[in-house]
C-alpha cells in the first residue's frame, strides 16, 4: 500500500530545500535586528515560485529566535489602510496564541488588546520589548493591494522612526510586481527557479524510503515542464501519487504522461485560472501570441503578428504581473510553458 499522499506536506520541511541562500540572508537580517538595526525585505518572484512557502519558514525562524512574527495575507483589491487594521487584529490574535505557547505572558497579551487604536506598530513593539527580541511584520502578496506604493511609504517611515527610537522592527513583504516605494528602504530578494537537484531533494524528502520511488525520467519530465516552479512541481507530484495504483513500486515517466490531462486540469482550476482571469482581454491576446511562438520572442515581432499598436505596453504590463519573463533586451517568454498551453486552450 502506498499510504497517505506525502506531497500535501511539500515545502513544510524544517530544512527548506532550494532556498538556503535566502534563509541565510534572512538569518543575517534577524541577527542585525537583535543588535538593534531594523530591516525590510521585499521578496519577489514569478507566480508559483514559492514566496508564500518561504514566508512560513521565515516565520518559523523568527519564532525560533524569540521574535514576534505574525503573517498577514492581502486580499485582492484591498487598500493599505485596511491591511494595516488587519495586521493589528492579526497581531492581537497571534499574541493570544503565543501566550499559550509561553513566548509572552498573559499580562502582555492583555495589554496588546488595549492597543488596537494606539500608534502602530510602535505601541505594540514597546509592549513586547521585555518579552521578545522584537517584531517582524510579515505581509504576503502585497501586489494584491489597490495602493501598494502607500504600503512602501508606511514601511519607510516606520523604519526611520524605529531607528530614531531604538525599536527593533522588521518587515518581510512578498510581491510579484515591483513596488518602487518599498524597493528603496528594503533589500530585494528575487527567487530564481529551483534547480533539478532541489526538485530531486524535495521529492526524496517526501517519498523517503518508499515504496513507491520516483524514476529518473519522471523526475526529469517534472523538472522540464515545471521549469523550476515549486508550486507546479508539487501539484504534478500530488496528482501522480493520488492516481498511482496502490501496488506500484516505481513512478515512471509513463505514469506522468498518463496523468498529464489530470495535472493540467488541476493546475488550471487551482492556479492558472486565478492568474488568467485577472487579465483584460487585450493582455490575454498578447499573452497567447507569446505562448503560440513557444520560445522567447521579440515584442516588436509580436506586435506585428497581432497588429496591435500598444502591444509593447501590454507586454510590459504582463512582465510586471510576472506572467512574461524577460530573457534579454526586447525578448520575452511566458513564465511557464504549461501556463502558455492553458492560455492557448482558454482562447
Amino acid at each position: 500500500m502506498k499510504g497517505p499522499n506525502p506531497f500535501y506536506q511539500w515545502g513544510r520541511e524544517k530544512e527548506f530545500e532550494g532556498r538556503k541562500t535566502e534563509m541565510e540572508d534572512f538569518r543575517a537580517a534577524l541577527a542585525q535586528l537583535t543588535a538593534g538595526k531594523s530591516f525590510a525585505i521585499l521578496l519577489r518572484g514569478f507566480p508559483g515560485s514559492g514566496k508564500s512557502a518561504l514566508l512560513r519558514h521565515m516565520q518559523h525562524e523568527s519564532e525560533h529566535n524569540r521574535f514576534f512574527a505574525p503573517v498577514t495575507g492581502v486580499s485582492e483589491g484591498e487598500k493599505t489602510d485596511s491591511l494595516l487594521n488587519k495586521i493589528k487584529a492579526e497581531m492581537i490574535n497571534y499574541a493570544g496564541e503565543k501566550v499559550g505557547e509561553g513566548l509572552i505572558n498573559e499580562r502582555t497579551g492583555a495589554n496588546l488588546r488595549k492597543l488596537e487604536k494606539s500608534e502602530f506598530p510602535f505601541s505594540f513593539a514597546r509592549a513586547l520589548s521585555r518579552s521578545t527580541e522584537g517584531i517582524v511584520i510579515i505581509i504576503d502578496d502585497a501586489d494584491g493591494l489597490k495602493d501598494p506604493e502607500k504600503l512602501g511609504e508606511f514601511v519607510a517611515v516606520s523604519l526611520r522612526k524605529a531607528e530614531r527610537e531604538k525599536i527593533k522592527l522588521g518587515f518581510v513583504v512578498t510581491s510579484t510586481k515591483s513596488i518602487s516605494s518599498l524597493e528603496r528602504p528594503a533589500k530585494t530578494m528575487r527567487l530564481p527557479p529551483l534547480q533539478e537537484h532541489d526538485i530531486r531533494n524535495l521529492i526524496g524528502l517526501a517519498l523517503k524510503k518508499g515504496p513507491p520511488k520516483m524514476g529518473e525520467e519522471c523526475i526529469k519530465s517534472i523538472m522540464e515542464d515545471s521549469e523550476g516552479s515549486p508550486k507546479i512541481a508539487k501539484e504534478m507530484c500530488r496528482i501522480i501519487f493520488d492516481k498511482l495504483p496502490d501496488k506500484e513500486k516505481i513512478i515512471t515517466k509513463g505514469h506522468y504522461l498518463a496523468y498529464s490531462p489530470a495535472i493540467m486540469s488541476a493546475l488550471g482550476r487551482d492556479f492558472f485560472d486565478r492568474l488568467y482571469s485577472k487579465l483584460p482581454r487585450s493582455e490575454r491576446e498578447v499573452l497567447r501570441a507569446f505562448a503560440e511562438v513557444g520560445k522567447p520572442a521579440n515584442i516588436s515581432d509580436i506586435a506585428r503578428k497581432i497588429k496591435k499598436r500598444h502591444a509593447t505596453t501590454l507586454a510590459l504590463r504582463l512582465a510586471e504581473r510576472g506572467q512574461l519573463e524577460r530573457v534579454d533586451r526586447g525578448l520575452y517568454r511566458v513564465f511557464n510553458r504549461l501556463y502558455g498551453r492553458y492560455a492557448m486552450e482558454r482562447g
